[in-house]
């Protein structure tokens, strides 16, 4: 279960549960609002990406850690920017994006 730190405040209970469940997969994953504000992030997350807590706690700007990402080369090569302005406007849109990542061994 993960702790109150790691889940944002504005979920509703029932949301609660469910993120609580995601909590244990073996995919990372990252939940943002519309506001673009991350509301969770499970500990394969955190473990794969090894981000600052201050980037991924509930309420963090999701274009802060995107930046930081992209500056860490973990969008692949090209622009850092153009990378970014992809998801963002996914966001924009309603759209789902999912990255697969391939880690080295």
């Amino acid at each position: 279960m993960p702790s109150e730190t790691l889940v944002s405040s504005s979920v509703n209970a029932d949301t609660v549960l469910v993120l609580e469940a995601l909590s244990g997969i073996d995919q990372a994953l990252l939940v943002v609002n519309r506001n673009h504000e991350v509301v969770f992030v499970n500990d394969r997350y955190r473990d794969l990406f090894d981000v600052p807590q201050d980037l991924i706690r509930p309420g963090a700007a999701f274009h802060d850690l995107q930046v930081y990402l992209a500056a860490k080369g973990e969008y692949g090569d090209g622009d850092p920017r153009d990378h970014i302005a992809v998801r963002e406007e996914a966001m924009r849109e309603g759209r789902n994006f999912k990255l697969d990542r391939k880690q080295p061994d």
